[in-house]
């Protein structure tokens, strides 16, 4: 069994920050879904892509996320060979 001596197998996922992200899009956030939890997403607060020109600093979410999931044979394969899905999202400024 994956970590046989806890009933749970507890983790963080930290979200520290987007890179490249055009400025036709405003409100930026990250959701992200783990492995064994496909019902629930996690998500990070919004925050405003401020960027110029492509040439700002990268946008700082510093997000922590403590996960939980049940200790068996079937999360410890599925976390082993199933990658934690990030998708970033924004609303479309159709001023730009």
């Amino acid at each position: 069994m994956f970590g046989e001596a806890e009933e749970k197998i507890n983790f963080r996922i930290t979200v520290l920050e987007a890179m490249d992200i055009p400025t036709k899009f405003t409100d930026i956030f990250c959701q992200f879904t783990v492995p064994g939890l496909e019902n629930q997403q996690f998500s990070t607060d919004p925050i405003k892509n401020e960027e110029i020109n492509g040439g700002g600093p990268p946008l700082g979410f510093f997000h922590v996320e403590n996960v939980s999931l049940p200790n068996n044979d079937q999360i410890g394969k599925v976390l082993k060979e199933t990658p934690v899905l990030f998708e970033v999202f924004g609303h479309y400024n159709q001023g730009c």
